[in-house]
């Protein structure tokens, strides 16, 4: 059902298509690559009496980590630029992480960085690797990318707020 729904759920003892399953409850999460495809299913199953309530928030958790190394490690050399609205978010499993060229040019974006800057349906192809960078660091913030590196210099630790082009608010690590 999360291949098809693409989404997270739990499924519990009769709610199993197969009866052989009742006696299971399971919690799945679809994880996506760095270009927002569909690449596996984390499922944690346990003894439907021994439910526990908090199994599919630990599976998301768990889903949200691999999702974020995948990107990591498939998006190498360009400039990263990791964000949230709350500075203690950033380093955390709900940072955005925004990949752009030296010259400004939107690379790639994380599924949490898509939701925070309302990315997700409007720009479908934004991880899409065949496709043209189409967004650049000044339409999505009040200033261009060569402004805020100079800002932040060679500090790599430093945490600095940054303004989206509608005015709200993000703390930025580059």
């Amino acid at each position: 059902t999360v291949l098809v729904e693409q989404s997270a759920l739990t499924v519990q003892g009769a709610e199993h298509f197969m009866a052989q399953h009742h006696s299971l409850s399971c919690s799945a999460v679809p994880i996506f690559g760095a270009h927002n495809q569909l690449m596996a299913i984390l499922d944690v199953s346990n003894d439907f009496n021994m439910s526990q309530q908090h199994t599919l928030a630990l599976v998301k958790m768990s889903a949200q980590m691999i999702e974020n190394r995948l990107f990591l490690a498939s998006h190498q050399g360009e400039v990263a630029l990791h964000f949230h609205a709350r500075p203690e978010f950033i380093g955390t499993l709900w940072e955005g992480v925004a990949m752009f060229t030296d010259g400004g040019q939107l690379v790639a974006i994380n599924r949490s960085g898509q939701f925070q800057l309302s990315l997700n349906s409007q720009h479908a192809n934004i991880n899409d690797i065949h496709a043209k960078p189409q967004i650049d660091f000044s339409q999505l913030f009040d200033m261009p990318l060569a402004s805020l590196i100079r800002q932040v210099g060679s500090a790599e630790e430093l945490i600095i707020p940054l303004r989206l082009s509608n005015g709200a608010r993000l703390y930025v690590k580059v």
